[in-house]
């Protein structure tokens, strides 16, 4: 018996040494649980920012592109607005000589009334 009763104080005494040992081992399993569930978290939180960056870089590029567009545009604007601009300048010229013309054959008139008279 008295190996019986010796047998059981050991064992009594190392499950109580073991007590804080399975504590820690628990407390860091659980631990280890909530790191694994952050974890699953920030791998969401990831994919969603991936998403995120895929969907900006879409936009980025129809922007890129709409803005190659409005450069050709306003090239062409340009370049109507400089034909414009020409054909004004023409036109003032021709309006010019035409003055030019009106009053020389005011001139013409005038004498051609001189001599009649």
């Amino acid at each position: 018996m008295p190996d019986k009763e010796l047998f059981d104080m050991l064992r009594t005494v190392i499950q109580e040494e073991l007590k804080p040992i399975r504590e820690d081992i628990k407390a860091l399993q659980v631990g280890q649980q909530d790191l694994q569930v952050g974890q699953q978290e920030l791998q969401v939180g990831q994919q969603d920012l991936r998403v995120g960056l895929q969907q900006l870089q879409a936009g980025q590029r129809i922007l890129e592109i709409g803005q190659q567009k409005l450069q050709k545009e306003v090239q062409t604007l340009k370049s109507g607005q400089d034909k414009l601009q020409k054909d004004v300048a023409d036109i003032k010229k021709q309006v010019t000589h035409i003055w030019k013309d009106i009053g020389n054959l005011e001139k013409r008139v005038e004498k051609l009334e001189a001599k009649a008279q």
